[in-house]
């Protein structure tokens, strides 16, 4: 990540941040150390952080997700992390998902804003889906992970022994598939 690009990009107007983490569509899954320079960034330019967590269990097991407002209690108040099972364990249809906010005031204005507007109400079937997927899940989602890894061996063989022309460019932190390009 660019982070002096980034700085030379924020000025007054610039009130949020939204983070993929990992990186949708690579993949991509960012370091601490990187997650606390950004994080830095955002706190000195007092930038809320809304970090996009949908595939943080797609995680190949030699990487590590870290959310960042884990990474301190500043960046934890200046975060709303959201996350959901309806992509790991494909419940699309029961259209649940979770919203982290430590930061009270923000929380309670969230809230206000959400219930405006009237949605934000889970259904019994998708609490019980998420609640299932997450205690359930475990040993689903290892298979999912090795099916998945098991995909991209089987294109990178296909198009090195097939369609040489054609590089899968794998990123160095690859949670999942990788980019063409």
């Amino acid at each position: 990540m660019d982070f002096a690009d980034l700085e030379a990009h924020i000025d007054s107007s610039v009130k949020m941040l939204i983070l993929c983490s990992p990186h949708n569509p690579v993949g991509r899954v960012w370091t601490r150390e990187e997650l606390t320079r950004l994080g830095e960034i955002c706190l000195k330019n007092n930038i809320l952080i809304v970090s996009d967590e949908i595939h943080f269990d797609l995680v190949y097991n030699e990487y590590k997700h870290i959310p960042i407002a884990s990474i301190s209690e500043a960046l934890a108040k200046q975060t709303i992390t959201r996350f959901s099972p309806s992509k790991t364990f494909n419940i699309w249809g029961v259209q649940t998902s979770v919203v982290i906010i430590p930061n009270r005031d923000l929380r309670e204005r969230y809230n206000r804003e959400i219930n405006s507007i009237a949605i934000g109400w889970a259904t019994p079937f998708g609490i019980a889906a998420l609640e299932s997927a997450y205690r359930l899940g475990e040993e689903w989602l290892d298979q999912l992970i090795d099916f998945l890894k098991g995909n991209v061996d089987f294109i990178q063989s296909y198009l090195k022994n097939h369609i040489p022309q054609i590089k899968l460019d794998l990123p160095a932190m690859a949670g999942f598939p990788g980019t063409w390009i």
